[in-house]
């Protein structure tokens, strides 16, 4: 009788598998329950699509919605950025915050000007890096290598944010005029709590 069980939570467990109104035929003739064939195949079949949905990575949230005080990161970056971060704190299980996204972008537009305008935003470390370009740039600039560059640098600094269990984080990336008109400044900046 352990099988019937065992095979009466796999199917209960799937609401799918019920729903659609598969039919379970139980033998007891062997002391073994037994599930119809095309109904097993079928539970048999929902449970990777279910191990693979759970293990993928979720989408970053929509910071748009929630009216930011600075711009908000470009989404293709932000999205960028959730996936590489997450998988370097995968272990804290990090979670983006859009809270954190904003005060990222006080910090790279207003930091330098006034330091103290972001001081009742919680966050632990703050994480920068910039490059300056030449206008006009001959080369396209390639975002994705300018992260990885960010987060090769930030390295060390991944260790602490793991050891102290900095969960939450949040990113902007904006590109900046230089005094000089000649130049312009690529610069990303992560807030982690």
């Amino acid at each position: 009788m352990k099988l019937f069980t065992t095979i009466l939570i796999v199917v209960s467990a799937f609401s799918p598998v019920t729903a659609l109104g598969f039919n379970i035929r139980l033998s007891y003739n062997t002391d073994l329950c037994l599930l119809e064939r095309s109904a097993f195949s079928q539970v048999l079949y929902l449970i990777p699509l279910m191990q693979t949905s759970r293990g993928s990575l979720e989408e970053p949230p929509n910071c748009e919605e929630q009216e930011p005080m600075g711009p908000s990161c470009p989404k293709p970056i932000r999205k960028l950025l959730f996936e590489k971060i997450s998988k370097k704190l995968s272990y804290i299980g990090p979670k983006y915050d859009c809270g954190l996204e904003d005060g990222a972008a006080g910090k790279l537009i207003l930091d330098d000007a006034y330091p103290s305008f972001f001081l009742d935003l919680e966050y632990r470390k703050d994480l920068r890096f910039s490059r300056i370009r030449q206008r006009p740039s001959q080369t396209v600039f390639n975002v994705t290598d300018f992260i990885n560059r960010a987060l090769a640098k930030w390295s060390k600094e991944f260790a602490e944010v793991r050891a102290r269990m900095m969960n939450k984080f949040g990113c902007n990336y904006i590109i900046g005029d230089m005094e000089d008109a000649n130049y312009y400044n690529h610069s990303l900046c992560c807030l982690f709590n």
